[in-house]
């Protein structure tokens, strides 16, 4: 038989002597290990957790996103949908191995009960936070899709000139190999001249297309600027950037453009 050890829990600071004797008789003891979810929303939940040991990651959209938040031993989670019945509203995932107390919906709102207003009040906190959660998981949204945006060619979607500098600066200093191949489409203001601006726009949308197509996992294919690209080869050596510029040589000999004009 264990004893349960409240004393650092957040949630039970200052309660008296006989509700913490009655969460003790009901509670139970989980472990967790490091990567597993704890709470979801794709999951209804019936319990509040409160962590004795470790530490849980906070994150919105799903269990891979950024982390949030760090929750250390004391916190507890899972009340919001305890009190309003809904699902949680975000995720919590261990970040290591993890000891957590967990108490049943019902051991929860005998206790809650007791004391009408309280009960109240725990539900318009409850809907007050369920929606500023929904304000945040839009902001962050809205921020991805913008900085989605400012690093993407608008054209041929591939990775801007202000993304590689960023990468560029990033990888200074670095020691592993690192290849860069410069792409320039010869005879372009030619074509441009002869099939117009749609034309050309089709033609570099065409090498956007044979860039993605023939990048490894890791490769950074990129619009360097007007008809001039470059490929980004991280832990590459001279030799592996050779053979991947006549692969992409290759497959671009044989990309047809097709445009308005033919």
């Amino acid at each position: 038989m264990y004893t349960v050890d409240l004393s650092g829990s957040e949630l039970f600071r200052g309660a008296p002597g006989e509700t913490l004797e009655f969460v003790r008789a009901h509670a139970e003891r989980i472990s967790l290990a490091s990567g597993e979810v704890l709470l979801s929303p794709e999951r209804h939940n019936e319990h509040i957790y409160i962590l004795q040991s470790g530490t849980l990651s906070l994150r919105f959209g799903s269990p891979e996103s950024v982390e949030i938040r760090v929750l250390r031993p004391g916190v507890s989670v899972g009340e919001m949908s305890i009190v309003d019945g809904e699902p949680p509203s975000a995720y919590v995932v261990a970040r290591e191995a993890c000891q957590l107390v967990r108490l049943h919906r019902e051991v929860v709102m005998g206790i809650i009960t007791e004391n009408p207003v309280a009960c109240n009040l725990l539900r318009i906190l409850s809907g007050w936070m369920k929606s500023n959660t929904a304000y945040i998981l839009n902001d962050r949204l809205t921020i991805d899709e913008l900085r989605g945006a400012a690093q993407h060619d608008a054209l041929t979607g591939l990775y801007n000139r202000r993304w590689l500098d960023e990468r560029m600066r990033r990888l200074r200093g670095d020691e592993m190999p690192l290849t860069v191949l410069l792409i320039d489409l010869d005879h372009f203001k030619s074509y441009n001249d002869l099939h117009g601006h749609q034309g050309g726009d089709s033609a570099l949308v065409a090498v956007g297309e044979v860039l993605r197509k023939v990048a490894r996992q890791g490769d950074a294919p990129c619009r360097y600027g007007g008809e001039e690209f470059l490929v980004l080869l991280e832990r590459t050596p001279l030799e592996g950037g050779v053979v991947m510029a006549e692969r992409i040589r290759n497959a671009m000999l044989v990309r047809e453009v097709r445009n308005a004009r033919g």
